[in-house]
């Protein structure tokens, strides 16, 4: 048989491939450490953008303050044009005899669009009134005149009456007479400040 020989060529051969083999490696190794090296990079500026957040979250907190102060100021604006007189009704009361037979006693506000009932303007502002008291049954005895007409709020002062006191009867045509009428207008100054109630007219009757 022939023997095979390894030529010693191709011992050296081997020798260069192992050489080329680590050479490769060290390549390698040296390429994955740039990679982390790259990926650490990254994570960095990836955890430095929390902070850029936050800064660009602060304005928006800013312009919702704002907005909110801006609000608050238009409802303030609304409470400005509130009316400062309102009255939220008229009465009439009556001093004097002969209650029994008053049938009627009423006080409007002529032409104020709400029945006659509401008042809604200014501090200071002039009202004038109608009253009317009607008595029934009055052959039994019933008052002749008005005497005085005054107002209960004191902050409200009577300007006129008309027709002036003493005031008498004035009856509608084809009143019976068992019924009397007493009819006439009251001028009034309101109170100067803001006010918010009802007015009364007191008539003292004779």
């Amino acid at each position: 048989m022939r023997r095979l020989e390894v030529s010693p060529v191709h011992g050296r051969g081997g020798a260069s491939r192992m050489v080329v083999s680590a050479a490769i490696i060290v390549v390698l190794v040296v390429a994955g450490l740039g990679v982390l090296v790259a990926s650490g990079a990254l994570s960095s500026k990836s955890s430095s953008s929390p902070g850029s957040v936050g800064a660009t979250i602060s304005p928006s907190v800013s312009l919702s303050t704002s907005s909110a102060k801006s609000a608050t100021s238009t409802s303030g604006s609304n409470t400005s044009s509130l009316p400062s007189l309102s009255i939220i009704d008229f009465y009439a009361d009556v001093n004097g005899p002969d209650y029994n037979q008053l049938n009627d006693n009423d006080t409007t506000l002529p032409n104020s669009g709400s029945g006659g009932s509401i008042y809604l303007g200014n501090a200071g502002d002039t009202l004038t009134m109608d009253v009317t008291l009607i008595y029934t049954q009055c052959q039994e005895g019933c008052p002749t005149h008005v005497v005085n007409v005054t107002i209960q709020q004191s902050d409200f002062t009577v300007k006129s009456v008309s027709p002036v006191e003493p005031i008498g009867v004035d009856n509608p045509p084809g009143t019976p007479s068992s019924i009397e009428y007493f009819q006439f207008t009251v001028t009034v100054a309101s109170s100067s400040t803001a006010y918010d109630g009802p007015l009364t007219v007191i008539s003292t009757v004779q």
